[in-house]
């Protein structure tokens, strides 16, 4: 009943709060929202990872069928939420929605189907992105990454192809 009551609280205050276009505060939601796992993968933990997979596949195709971008995300930061309340995905589906584009800030991919709602952002300077951000609210989970990357246009679209068949996949 506590832990209802808190998150009740939250999203009330929440929804007193406008946000301004700064994905810091988005992630201060999620940090401060009831339930909440929060996971942080640096570049050293990604590199032991690449090797570890390369090196415990025989055949060797793993390597080569790792898609480059891969190679050039720096951090991922990823922020979980199941258990909540139907206030709590409302709250997060207006926040991604009212997320617009402007201040380096550009939608890649948006798509609402069957009560998923799935929109990838990317942070652009010039011709380098230095940030992706994908939000995704489902029925029963709610995922907010945050991707700190070094990528040009075609390393953007790579990832754009795959996170596109990954979803035709599903």
């Amino acid at each position: 009943m506590k832990k209802t009551l808190i998150c009740l609280i939250i999203v009330l205050a929440g929804s007193q709060i406008t946000f301004a276009q700064d994905i810091n505060s988005v992630i201060a939601y999620f940090e401060k929202t009831c339930n909440s796992d929060h996971q942080v993968v640096n570049k050293a933990m990604l590199n032991s990872s690449f090797e570890a997979a390369a090196a415990a596949d025989p055949t060797g195709q793993l390597k080569s069928n790792t898609p480059p971008f891969m190679h050039k995300i720096d951090s991922i930061e990823v922020f979980s939420l199941e258990g909540f309340s139907l206030e709590t995905k409302n709250q997060l589906l207006d926040k991604m929605n009212s997320f617009e584009d402007g201040n380096g800030y550009e939608s890649l991919i948006r798509v609402k189907e069957d009560g998923e709602n799935v929109r990838i952002v990317a942070n652009k300077n010039g011709d380098i992105i230095s940030e992706i951000l994908v939000f995704s609210i489902e029925q029963d989970e709610i995922v907010f990454v945050r991707m700190s990357v070094n990528m040009d246009e075609s390393d953007l679209n790579d990832f754009i192809s795959e996170q596109n068949n990954n979803y035709k996949k599903e």
